[in-house]
């Protein structure tokens, strides 16, 4: 895989956003945290799995890579000009590949810890709250940004992070909201230093 790491030690598995600079999702991303956690689900080598960032991120997770992301949407099937068709399902439904990752994560038949630093943004948000459990360190903050760029967002999956009344005001004005104060209202187990985020 080229965009996530697995490092397995002591039956934990470390499942490593690494797409610098800022770790957003393209397709093959999506695709390699799904196939990452089915991966780690079906096998017996580790026993819990934490999701992170790679130590180099400049965040967590910038949401949907914009870039790619019309290339999912080509009526064609083809993700550029001369390249195969893809899967028939994409074409029809653009967005099952978001889901199929955000599924692969809340389904896990391990539990998932999320390990957050810096800025999670749009479907990192989701992707986030898709884990059974969210550690952060007390410089990371939740955005939901895609009415900056007039597009649809991970507001039902920040629900079950933040509540209802907060993702809704996350998702109507895209502003940036504290680990603190999604911990206030239960969505997160502990807001740490930096640098105890791993051993917490």
């Amino acid at each position: 895989m080229e965009h996530v790491r697995i490092e397995i030690a002591d039956r934990v598995a470390m499942v490593i956003l690494d797409r610098p600079p800022v770790n957003a999702l393209s397709y093959q991303t999506f695709d390699e945290i799904a196939r990452a956690m089915e991966e780690l689900s079906t096998g017996r080598e580790a026993s819990a799995i934490v999701l992170r960032a790679a130590d180099d991120s400049r965040l967590f997770c910038g949401g949907v890579d914009l870039q790619d992301s019309p290339k999912r949407f080509r009526p064609d099937g083809r993700r550029g000009d001369g390249e195969p068709q893809g899967d028939a399902r994409d074409q029809i439904d653009p967005g099952r590949i978001a889901r199929r990752c955000f599924n692969s994560i809340f389904e896990c038949g391990l539990p998932v810890i999320a390990a957050v630093r810096g800025k999670v943004i749009g479907a990192g948000v989701a992707i986030v709250a898709s884990c059974d459990l969210v550690v952060a360190s007390t410089d990371a903050t939740f955005a939901l940004t895609e009415i900056n760029v007039g597009v649809l967002g991970g507001v039902r999956h920040a629900q079950r992070l933040c509540g209802n009344h907060l993702a809704k005001r996350m998702f109507l004005t895209g502003e940036f909201v504290g680990a603190d104060e999604i911990y206030r209202r239960g969505g997160i187990e502990d807001v740490v230093e930096p640098d105890e985020l791993y051993s917490t």
